[in-house]
């Protein structure tokens, strides 16, 4: 978890918190929770609760997958909202893939490190 925190000079600073998993999927899944929990903290911020209730609407009809209750709300979303919020939607998915590409490359640099070159086998 990254917490926002003062510094002497007042000035906002982050912390991390250290990963509790020791295999890969876990530590990718924890560090996408890591990155959503981010991402939803800054666009509530930007954007504002009653805004941000739009985008939590939405998750939750698309996982009960009531296109019909999506369909509505799409329709009655401002074009200025729609921008924001097809944001959200398009950075969230960018973030995991993030994860999953600095895991990889973990993995290859580990294995080039230890001898069993990943990407020059023979």
């Amino acid at each position: 978890m990254i917490k926002r925190e003062a510094n002497r000079g007042g000035v906002n600073s982050l912390s991390l918190k250290k990963l509790e998993s020791s295999n890969n999927q876990a530590i990718i899944a924890e560090e996408v929770a890591i990155l959503k929990d981010m991402l939803e903290k800054i666009t509530r911020r930007m954007i504002g609760d009653e805004a941000f209730a739009t985008i939590e609407t939405i998750v939750a009809l698309s996982e009960k997958q009531d296109y019909v209750g999506l369909e509505t709300i799409i329709a009655s979303i401002s074009n200025q909202d729609m921008d924001v919020i097809s944001r959200y939607f398009s950075i969230l998915p960018l973030l995991i893939n993030i994860s999953e590409d600095v895991d990889l490359a973990y993995e290859i640099n580990y294995q080039n490190n230890t001898n069993n070159h990943l990407l020059f086998a023979n």
